[in-house]
């Protein structure tokens, strides 16, 4: 059986690690003992680690190049969890890092004296809705 077309059509799909774990099965006489559902399994297993290895390192180059990062999404999808992830990493390579939800950083409607920067902070913090405020997450990683 050509096996060509079926890998072309796996690297179209964007699924070349299970592509590459498939002509590495093929080549391994042990795998041969191994039910299609075990085979199948260890090929999914591969695809999705490859897929997890490059989403932390992208996650962590963020903190590598101690850049900003604002996180947001509806309630309960993470947004902490991740936060905090990233800054546990920033902090085991030796950065400080400011975790603040958006309300914290959005100044207050009562800022001040002044006509104008009242104004100006009214307007910035009426381009976040109230329940976008609570929605969002703000990481800071410096040296």
């Amino acid at each position: 059986m050509l096996n060509e077309p079926t890998i072309e059509k796996l690297r179209g799909l964007r699924l070349g690690v299970m592509a590459d774990a498939w002509v590495a099965q093929g080549k391994d006489p042990k795998v041969s003992a191994l039910t299609f559902d075990e085979r199948f399994g260890l090929l999914v297993d591969a695809e999705h680690l490859s897929r997890d290895n490059r989403r932390l390192t992208r996650l962590l180059t963020w903190v590598s190049e101690h850049l900003n990062v604002l996180l947001v999404g509806p309630t309960g999808v993470g947004k902490s969890y991740v936060a905090c992830a990233l800054g546990q990493a920033a902090c085991r390579r030796g950065l400080r890092v400011l975790y603040r939800r958006v309300p914290r950083l959005l100044p207050s409607p009562t800022c001040g004296t002044r006509a104008r920067s009242c104004a100006v902070a009214s307007l910035q913090t009426s381009r976040v809705s109230g329940s976008r405020r609570s929605r969002a997450s703000a990481l800071r990683i410096r040296r």
